[in-house]
């Protein structure tokens, strides 16, 4: 390019060495000057280099000024004109003349939560504008964040953006932008959607608000294991003057699993307006997922060895974690798949389906590990070898024993039961060390939290939410409910109107099958009604006395005790004050009525006892939060303490909307007191009982 270029005759670069702003991939950038309004620009000028090599640039260079043309948004780069001059292609933008959001990074290391939270809520408006536009960035990080003189961000290089007609240039199994900031779905070369850009967003953030990125390594390899398997470090640790509500929507923008990330950056914008403006964080109303039904694998015929346990019950239901279960086993990446729930969800017998499904997929074979009856992890090793039928030789270490004898073995392990051992968990690591063809397959009640690690979370099967729905036949959990009345009482039939209490003792169980298998037991003696209305009044109606159910699973409460008996004293104080919730809760409500910290949150969701949902609030399974209940009720000067901290928050949570209600704001307040209405009438209950 030669000193004082004019560009389509309007557009100046006086000197391109004293102009150049910087380099790229797929060309240079310059400061020029508008000759028609005398106001700078920046001039982008495609390599005709980079062009030669690989002719796909142009398209994508043509793309970004399309891009840039549509959005038009005072968060974005605007656009001023795309040019073509003897065979150049040429971007002209606005100027934005503060330097880059790493720039100031370099200089200055973390920002002030306040101004962290001023960009970052200008990014995601700027953001949401492009993702109704249809155009994923899948290259945010600080460099791509231009400042302008008075601070304001401006997003910029759409370069590698996925515009929605655009599929050629966007295919799946390539690592496409800045690998500190690629999401755990695009390291694996699967189909990306907006959700790729908000954990992008949530790196960028927590970077902003720490001066570090949260996933780090020294190779390539080393950073895309970190963005795969490790955690997210603690922010309060780092950042220890930020609001919970910001650090909790950082780790609901990095969860790994996009299915519980944060679904929309609008509702991020939304989160971060209220934390700016110190309001509280408003929480959307959950949708319920349309069902998805597919046909249940059968195992092959001349299935390889293995020492699955015959069933003899049919398996119902679950018809779409299965395919899913099929889907992960199969992928290479996936080593280790934990089976992640609360007890009595049917974690033990989905494994068993999904591992039979896979006998044709192992060659050496499928085998079952109970873990169950161990209670020390030196008995894992010996345990695992019996299922295998591996027998110990003189004179070497039992664990090395183990080890070589994987090598070089196509198996799937099915570990049952990890909780009450996870000390153990180290051998699952060493086995996926050194036996590369090995997969694990775990089921839990908390997490193994070891390198590689995939969680499939597993909660209560479908279930009317409803009395009489037409459909009510077609849910899992009825499904379940008759083949399982059917068993004790051969014939069984729905008289006229039992249907509304089937659906009623479905949702009180909430869809958790063995509650189901424990409540139709009782159909030779009691009516559907009269069932339903015993698991109101006590949860140890829901018990069995069959023979060959295991001692932990012949009643709810055994179920319970054995979670509850796995927690430190603080979590079951926790919990226990959780339970005076009705409805679910959110995070603030959570610290101020329990005392309960986002760390011990997270522990509790960890272990399976509490749910969150994408837009963080969280949840008790009804059986799980009677039992804490009646912990609760065994300390009355605690429980009245903690139903009158709840009666206070609520009270004050209502308080706090009575302006809106008279004003323009009455449908949000509406809303947001709809959702917490089960709370609201609990607190107004408490508040009349005790004369206040």
């Amino acid at each position: 390019m030669s000193a004082s270029q004019l560009i389509a005759n309007r557009f100046e670069i006086s000197d391109p060495e004293k102009d150049l702003l910087g380099r790229g991939g797929m060309g240079d950038v310059y400061r020029a000057t508008d000759t028609q309004t005398g106001e700078p620009v920046a001039v982008k000028a495609l390599s005709p280099g980079v062009v030669a090599r690989d002719p796909d640039i142009l398209e994508r260079f043509v793309r970004e000024g399309e891009a840039l043309r549509q959005l038009n948004h005072p968060n974005i780069v605007r656009m001023v004109a795309a040019v073509e001059k003897e065979g150049r292609h040429y971007l002209v933008m606005e100027y934005v003349g503060g330097g880059s959001l790493q720039d100031l990074l370099a200089a200055q290391g973390a920002l002030p939560g306040t101004r962290a939270v001023e960009i970052a809520l200008d990014l995601a408006d700027a953001l949401t504008r492009a993702h109704r536009l249809g155009i994923i960035h899948r290259d945010l990080k600080p460099a791509n964040v231009l400042l302008a003189e008075d601070g304001t961000p401006r997003l910029t290089d759409f370069g590698i953006a996925h515009v929605a007609d655009s599929p050629r240039l966007t295919e799946t199994g390539i690592l496409v932008g800045t690998v500190d900031y690629l999401s755990p779905e695009a390291c694996q070369g699967e189909p990306l959607d907006e959700r790729t850009d908000i954990w992008a967003f949530g790196v960028l953030l927590y970077e902003i608000l720490t001066g570090q990125r949260p996933f780090v390594g020294e190779t390539l390899t080393a950073k895309l294991t970190a963005i795969l398997t490790q955690p997210v470090p603690d922010l309060a640790q780092l950042a220890p003057s930020i609001p919970d509500a910001l650090a909790d929507l950082v780790y609901r923008m990095l969860e790994k699993d996009r299915q519980q990330r944060v679904p929309s950056v609008r509702l991020v914008g939304a989160e971060l307006e209220a934390i700016l403006k110190g309001r509280e964080v408003p929480t959307p109303a959950r949708l319920a997922p349309g069902e998805t039904r597919f046909a249940t694998p059968t195992p092959p015929a001349g299935a390889p060895r293995h020492n699955l346990p015959v069933q003899t019950t049919p398996f119902v239901g679950r018809e779409a974690e299965l395919t899913e279960l099929g889907r992960l086993l199969a992928d290479p990446g996936v080593r280790l798949l934990t089976i992640l729930g609360a007890g009595g969800m049917g974690k033990t017998r989905l494994a068993l389906e999904a591992g039979a499904a896979q006998l044709n997929n192992f060659e050496r074979g499928v085998y079952f590990v109970s873990l169950a009856p161990l209670d020390a992890v030196e008995a894992i090793v010996p345990t695992v070898a019996e299922a295998l039928g591996f027998s110990f030789y003189e004179g070497g270490e039992p664990r090395q024993q183990l080890l070589d004898y994987l090598n070089q073995k196509t198996v799937l392990l099915l570990m049952d039961n990890f909780e009450h051992l996870l000390d153990g968990a180290g051998l699952v690591t060493e086995v996926l060390e050194t036996a590369p063809d090995v997969k694990v397959l775990s089921t839990s009640r908390a997490r193994l939290s070891v390198q590689g690690e995939q969680l499939f979370h597993l909660s209560g099967m479908d279930f009317p939410d409803w009395e009489t729905p037409e459909d009510a036949l077609e849910y899992s959990a009825v499904k379940l409910f008759l083949q399982s009345a059917r068993r004790v009482q051969p014939g069984f039939e729905l008289a006229a109107g039992d249907l509304r209490y089937v659906a009623r003792i479905c949702r009180l169980v909430q869809g958790m099958p063995l509650g189901i298998l424990l409540a139709a037991a009782w159909l030779t003696m009691l009516t559907p009604a009269e069932v339903a209305a015993e698991i109101e009044a006590s949860l140890d109606f829901l018990e069995t006395d069959l023979r060959d159910v295991p001692e932990r699973q012949r009643s709810m409460r055994a179920i319970f005790d054995h979670s509850w008996n796995l927690l430190t004293a603080r979590e079951q104080a926790v919990m226990q004050a959780l339970s005076v919730f009705r409805g679910g809760f959110a995070r603030e409500a959570a610290q101020q009525v329990a005392g309960a910290s986002l760390r011990e949150l997270r522990s509790l969701v960890d272990r399976s006892l509490l749910q969150r949902d994408p837009a963080g609030r969280y949840g008790i399974h009804e059986l799980l939060r009677q039992y804490a209940a009646e912990k609760l009720r065994k300390v009355p000067a605690e429980d009245a303490a903690a139903r009158d901290s709840h009666c206070a928050y609520y009270a004050g949570f209502l308080q706090g909307r009575e302006a809106q209600l008279l004003g323009r704001g009455q449908r949000q307040a509406l809303a947001e007191i709809g959702a917490e209405i089960e709370n609201v009438r609990t607190a107004w209950d408490w508040a009349v009982a005790r004369a206040r």
